[in-house]
């Protein structure tokens, strides 16, 4: 695999191959149904594509079609923030101060709350971590 795709700097993590596939391909390429994936995180209720899973993970929320057109993904994170994806088990809200326990049920944090909590405090939060 040539080069890093475009979220190697925006995660911080190393392009690679995963799963058996080893070439980045365009973002707007990734289609596959992730219906069970979003179910198992307690966003069955989004009506979003992998594309759109993928950018939310990542942070990127408000992206012009143009800057869209022009981004590559590789296997590795495609993976990593797609359909693969594990959220972290504790508390994922920016200034949460306390112990950083192990927290259930199905309080996550959606693509809404992942959106107010980037313009709030500028951080980027995993859509489907937990929020309690």
């Amino acid at each position: 695999m040539a080069g890093s795709c475009s979220f190697s700097a925006v995660t911080g993590g190393a392009c690679g191959s995963s799963r058996g596939f080893i070439d980045c391909v365009a973002l707007n390429s990734c289609d596959d149904d992730i219906s069970s994936h979003l179910q198992k995180h307690h966003l069955s209720r989004e009506n979003v594509c992998e594309k759109d899973l993928i950018l939310a993970r990542a942070g990127l929320l408000e992206l012009t079609e143009e800057q869209l057109k022009n981004m590559t993904v590789c296997p590795a994170h495609r993976f990593t923030l797609g359909k693969y994806s594990q959220a972290p088990k504790t508390c994922q809200y920016p200034k949460h101060h306390g112990k950083k326990t192990a927290v259930t049920g199905t309080h996550v944090i959606n693509f809404k709350l992942a959106r107010e909590i980037k313009n709030i405090f500028g951080e980027a939060t995993a859509v489907g971590s937990r929020k309690f």
